[in-house]
């Protein structure tokens, strides 16, 4: 934990996750490779366009090994909570 007063750092980071309509693909992209080089943990997009979630796990060299897409109905555990699952649905 950072000490009183102090901004959070990487470190303090579980789970990020972005908003996108017309930002979908630097999101994709150059947001993905700034969080992996951080190693966040968990980073989602939500694309609200096509109403999924795009979940990037396991940051290792500056990029996710794992990236998957979820429909609206599908349910994702989310690693910071866990027990805790939600759909695309429920966040749009």
């Amino acid at each position: 934990m950072p000490e009183i007063g102090a901004p959070p750092g990487p470190a303090d980071i579980l789970f990020v996750a972005e908003v996108a309509g017309s930002s979908l693909a630097f999101d994709l992209t150059a947001k993905a490779a700034l969080y992996a080089r951080a190693a966040l943990p968990e980073y989602w997009v939500l694309d609200l366009e096509a109403r999924r979630i795009i979940v990037h796990r396991r940051p290792e060299a500056g990029k996710y090994l794992d990236i998957a897409a979820y429909g609206a109905g599908e349910s994702i555990a989310v690693l910071a909570a866990p027990g805790r699952e939600i759909t695309a649905a429920e966040l749009s």
